[in-house]
């Protein structure tokens, strides 16, 4: 047996697991710890070798008989010593002499906040029946809707377009209930991911909040080993938030409508930008998670970001990555999703601006002033960026 880990082997963490998973006519294996924060894809050759291994390393502590074990499995092509050379990499063993990797790397998100929700997984008949009235409201406000827009469709769209904005009519109030709206349409698209979850037996872990760009505020929510499920149900789970947001939008216009108020045109509004923000496959964007999902590539922003803080470190991998078409893909993913991202605060701010009758600004100054924007906010956490490239192993 090799030098570097002969005498004591540390204890592999207990929570590790492999999955399989077969969806659009692929087959995709996975090894995850929820204690770790790890999850990493496996082919077939490596699942069927972990899905033996982990079972039995779990329960042998003898570093010879893990060691036979290990090529008895592989028909004397791995040794114990390449095994915990790869468990060590991604710090899956349980004590703290591996190596502390992390879990994502970014230009610009900071976690600011963390609201365990263990203990809630328990109240299971409590989230199944507001599951079923969340379900109940949704199908009424559908229903409402889709007959109003039978019956009364022509006055609807006269009245959409007719309506206007006066900063005049902006008040105390109507600036707390805009803000109420807004927190709200975040709180239901989390509890919509939140409840799926629960109804498809998915335990939940943490609500997350984070600041991307120091400013801008995202909410997320972590699973325990959300990667080992299947796929349609993952895919469930992410879409629900946005289905949340599309009922408020139905039901901000109906109140909209029949109130004549401009603050839920507003409240309208907001939940159309989440439901944008959520579908575009860019960043860590729902959207990106379903796409990465249905074409079995999960991890791959992770990846391309990796293989863009390497080049950072040594400009000349780049050749290497060159030569690859599938990090070339990776790689312009990336770049394209940044590209949208301005271009989408470039549509925003130009819209915002257009519907409170606020700025008379044209369209190549709002995008100097969103490109500047972006371009100091990066300058500003490059240091940290290249700090935390130089941590990957």
């Amino acid at each position: 047996m090799d030098s570097l880990f002969s005498g004591y082997i540390p204890p592999i963490i207990d929570d590790i697991c492999v999955s399989k998973d077969e969806f659009g006519g692929k087959v995709k294996y996975f090894m995850s710890s929820d204690k770790k924060s790890q999850y990493f894809k496996l082919n077939a050759a490596q699942y069927n070798f972990f899905a033996e291994f982990i079972p039995y390393a779990l329960k042998e502590r003898d570093s010879l008989k893990l060691d036979q074990k290990c090529r008895e499995i592989s028909e004397g092509k791995i040794s114990l010593n390449v095994i915990c050379q790869m468990l060590q990499r991604y710090n899956l063993f349980d004590d703290d002499k591996g190596i502390k990797t992390k879990v994502t790397i970014d230009l610009n998100s900071k976690k600011f906040l963390e609201i365990p929700l263990e203990k809630l997984n328990r109240k299971r008949n409590v989230w199944k029946a507001c599951f079923n009235v969340v379900c109940i409201i949704s199908v009424l406000i559908i229903m409402m809707s889709l007959a109003g827009l039978i019956l009364y469709r022509e006055h609807i769209i006269n009245e959409l377009s007719n309506m206007k904005f006066s900063i005049e009519n902006v008040d105390l109030k109507s600036l707390i209930a805009i803000a109420f709206i807004s927190a709200l349409a975040i709180v239901l698209h989390e509890s919509g991911h939140l409840l799926m979850a629960q109804k498809l037996g998915i335990e939940w872990k943490s609500i997350n909040v984070s600041f991307i760009w120091g400013i801008s505020p995202i909410f997320y929510v972590r699973y325990k080993n959300f990667c080992i499920h299947k796929s349609k149900e993952k895919i469930k789970v992410l879409l629900m938030g946005t289905f949340m947001n599309f009922i408020q939008v139905l039901m901000y216009l109906i109140l909209c409508l029949s109130s004549d108020s401009w603050v839920f045109m507003i409240g309208a509004l907001v939940n159309i930008g989440c439901i944008i923000s959520c579908i575009l496959p860019i960043g860590t964007s729902d959207g990106y998670q379903v796409l990465a999902i249905m074409l079995g590539i999960e991890g791959a922003r992770w990846k391309a970001l990796t293989m863009i803080g390497q080049v950072i470190k040594n400009p000349k991998k780049m050749n290497t990555i060159v030569n690859k078409r599938e990090d070339m893909f990776l790689i312009s993913y990336i770049l394209l999703a940044y590209i949208i991202s301005i271009w989408g605060c470039v549509g925003l701010l130009k819209s915002i601006l257009h519907f409170f009758n606020l700025l008379n600004v044209s369209s190549i100054h709002i995008f100097i002033l969103v490109i500047f924007f972006f371009g100091f906010i990066t300058v500003l956490n490059m240091a940290k960026f290249i700090k935390n490239v130089a941590s990957i192993k």
